[in-house]
């Protein structure tokens, strides 16, 4: 009995999330791998789609073996309703406004900023400094929450500078509010033709 009430909740979660996600942008970030003991180029997918109930932002980080997503779901299509996705984005923020102070004080360090976790997924963003200010990255470290702790799905990604301006920019909650809408009004659409 109770496989077949976590069968049919299974489906149920995985329609009521049914809608095409717009792409974003990507974001070219680096990767350290433990084995080559070297930082890698690795790209970071971001998506947005609404259907006006519910809201999904979701970032696809390309892994060693394969991908993993990070997604951020919330009721309704305004960002700032999901705490999980606006401590993401304010730590990106507080990593961008740091980039600017260890730039212009010529710093050297490393911070953590705070926690970005969802209920499948650790998320902590970080801040480095190196080379006197000069390069400046948000450090975004994943792990898939996995029984046993045991998880190919982990990575720690170096966003920096640019990518980093950029990515603050994407996600901004007015421009994402805006995108979600345009995304609910055209899944929206596509299922009135076929009604």
């Amino acid at each position: 009995m109770r496989k077949k009430f976590y069968a049919i909740l299974l489906f149920f979660s995985l329609a009521a999330h049914s809608y095409d996600l717009q792409h974003l942008g990507t974001i070219h970030a680096k990767e350290y791998n433990d084995v080559w003991k070297q930082w890698f180029d690795k790209d970071i997918e971001m998506y947005a789609g609404s259907d006006g109930e519910s809201s999904n932002i979701r970032f696809v980080f390309e892994m060693n073996l394969g991908e993993y997503a990070l997604t951020y779901a919330f009721w309704g299509m305004n960002p700032e309703e999901s705490r999980e996705f606006m401590d993401f984005y304010n730590h990106l923020v507080k990593a961008q406004e740091w980039s600017k102070i260890a730039r212009e004080n010529r710093a050297d360090t490393e911070r953590d900023i705070g926690d970005c976790s969802t209920s499948k997924t650790k998320c902590k963003i970080s801040f480095r400094s190196t080379n006197s200010g000069k390069a400046t990255s948000a450090m975004i470290e994943i792990k898939e929450k996995a029984e046993f702790d045991f998880t190919f799905n982990e990575g720690t990604f170096m966003v920096q500078g640019s990518q980093l301006d950029k990515m603050v920019e994407q996600l901004n909650p007015l421009a994402l509010a805006l995108n979600l809408s345009a995304s609910s009004e055209s899944n929206n659409q596509a299922d009135d033709l076929f009604n």
